[in-house]
């Protein structure tokens, strides 16, 4: 199974990498860093963690060239890496975690 880290430029957020990688991203498994997870923190619209259940929310309002858009990732504040649960946008291909990956995606904020 193929295995990437792609360090993701100061300039553009995480889910902007994961439209351009296109159906590469349709069957994959995704991890993103903690400094990842700050960066989407910090130009969301809104989130709502739920440490109870072990998830973080991420909500995007529309605009005139996306739709909604919405990302759940695990809360796990303590582990570098965080599993990618769903997003739902118009410019991603992946959807959900996938039981069968080809391969294996970590995305992380540039220093």
């Amino acid at each position: 199974m193929k295995k990437e880290e792609i360090i993701v430029p100061r300039d553009k957020s995480p889910l902007d990498i994961l439209a351009e990688m296109g159906e590469r991203t349709k069957s994959a498994w995704i991890f993103m860093h903690q400094n990842a997870i700050k960066k989407l923190i910090s130009i969301a619209d809104s989130h709502r963690e739920h440490p109870v259940h072990g998830f973080i929310e991420f909500y995007w309002k529309a605009t005139k060239k996306y739709l909604q858009t919405s990302l759940i990732t695990e809360y796990k504040p303590k582990n570098i890496w965080v599993r990618v649960i769903s997003i739902e946008a118009n410019n991603i291909a992946f959807h959900e975690f996938s039981k069968d990956p080809e391969e294996i995606i970590f995305l992380k904020m540039e220093k």
